[in-house]
């Protein structure tokens, strides 16, 4: 492909050269906490935590529709075992940072200590959650609807070869009955996640899980028919949050019945135009058992709620909640 834009170009370039220094660096990477340059305190007492990544989840619409109908956000909010942020956002990808979708740009700052958004090195650089579950004792997995954008995440790449299981799954995956359907694969989230705990390959006693959602990327709002015909006077964008509140209330309600379940973060990637103006929507899920194990933790979260918080804390707050420290 020839092209004669010069910004393009540029980005093209940028990219290619940073990924290729990255592929080169992080086939040989070790664990920065091999270094001796940091110490960790692991206060930790085990079970299963879970981070679940939205995609283009706005928290004004949502709220919207909470207050006209009984969805799931709803039923959150009056739920003392949840803690809802109410001023919650992501970075904005900057040009030219090495990064191909904003995506891939806003996952990376979650789940590490990356603390400039200009530089695509810190995922070789910087800890990262999974660094510190490996040295911690938690099995890591992975689960991702997004792989038909492979070519444009190739970092998250990294992410899934640190982990111990990982499972991408593109549009014709689970015998292609949701290619022309979009974000109704997501509905298959619950089933695959029981069948990781039937099987054990969520190990009881200690896991961490990521789980990358479809939900609302622009072109794969496709809600069912049933929700079509339930909301016919809504928009296309307002029956595809509905129905994506559906799904998630599907998954939490399976993340929540396992007896060993700590916590659940759940959090946007970023909002439907990727600024950092419009608030995503992000919550937090603390078991009764978390909650008598750490009697302050849920007062100290409830008080930063309603704080403008930038979602690359997300990796603090998950140490924060699992009671680990890591100090140079």
């Amino acid at each position: 492909l020839s092209v004669s834009n010069k910004p393009f170009e540029r980005v093209f370039s940028n990219n290619f050269d940073q990924h290729k220094y990255l592929y080169d660096k992080m086939s040989d990477r070790q664990n920065p906490l091999d270094s001796g340059k940091y110490a960790i305190e692991d206060n930790s007492t085990g079970g299963l935590y879970f981070f679940i990544i939205g995609e283009c989840h706005n928290l004004k619409p949502t709220l919207r529709l909470a207050k006209k109908y009984n969805t799931f956000y709803s039923k959150i909010l009056k739920d003392p075992d949840y803690i809802c942020f109410s001023n919650a956002h992501s970075w904005r990808k900057p040009e030219y940072s090495g990064y191909i979708s904003f995506t891939e740009h806003c996952i990376a700052h979650m789940i590490s200590s990356a603390s400039q958004k200009e530089d695509l090195t810190y995922l070789y650089k910087n800890l990262n959650l999974m660094d510190i579950m490996e040295k911690t004792g938690y099995k890591t997995l992975w689960i991702s609807n997004i792989g038909q954008y492979s070519h444009a995440t190739p970092s998250l790449k990294f992410w899934y070869n640190m982990s111990d299981y990982t499972m991408v799954n593109f549009k014709d995956s689970f015998n292609g009955k949701y290619a022309d359907k979009g974000m109704q694969i997501d509905s298959e989230i619950p089933r695959v996640i029981k069948e990781l705990y039937r099987t054990n390959k969520i190990d009881h006693k200690r896991s961490f899980m990521f789980i990358k959602l479809a939900g609302l990327h622009g072109g794969e709002i496709i809600p069912p028919e049933e929700i079509k015909n339930k909301y016919p006077g809504l928009s296309k964008n307002d029956q595809g949050l509905i129905y994506y509140g559906q799904n998630l209330e599907q998954i939490m309600s399976v993340l929540t019945s396992f007896p060993e379940t700590k916590a659940i973060i759940y959090s946007s990637d970023h909002s439907d135009n990727a600024d950092e103006k419009k608030p995503v929507t992000m919550y937090i899920y603390l078991s009764p058992g978390l909650q008598r194990e750490n009697p302050g933790l849920k007062q100290s979260l409830k008080d930063i709620a309603s704080n403008r918080f930038m979602t690359t804390g997300i990796y603090n707050l998950f140490l924060k909640i699992m009671n680990i420290k890591i100090k140079p």
